[in-house]
């Protein structure tokens, strides 16, 4: 929790700030509510599985590039009852994924390990 925690305190004084372990990454896609849009090109070996957690209560979204995209913006992502956990996706590899959101959302991406991909294995 205190690495999400610090997500938050310090996303301002990077571009993009990236948790990374050995399977996950995580970035803020930080709004301000005015319905901001992100554009995220995945890289090396992330995905294809993905989520978008709310960080801040409900946060309405649309997204593009995902398996199963949320489309018409009346969706709510959120905890306790607040909306839907979005945390199962999968998006294309090699394509933008489009996230429009009014409030701040946390993306994971899987990580592939080299094995995986040495032997052609899919998730």
């Amino acid at each position: 929790m205190a690495s999400l925690s610090s997500l938050f305190k310090f996303h301002s004084k990077f571009p993009r700030l990236l948790l990374i372990d050995e399977e996950t990454t995580v970035t803020l896609l930080k709004a301000t509510g005015r319905g901001e849009e992100h554009v995220l090109r995945m890289a090396g070996r992330e995905g294809p599985l993905c989520g978008l957690v709310a960080m801040e209560g409900a946060v309405k979204c649309t997204t593009g590039g995902l398996k199963w995209n949320i489309e018409d913006g009346n969706y709510v992502l959120g905890f306790g009852g607040e909306g839907i956990v979005s945390s199962s996706n999968e998006f294309v590899l090699g394509r933008e994924v489009r996230v429009t959101c009014d409030g701040s959302l946390a993306w994971t991406t899987h990580l592939r390990n080299e094995e995986s991909e040495n032997k052609g294995e899919k998730l």
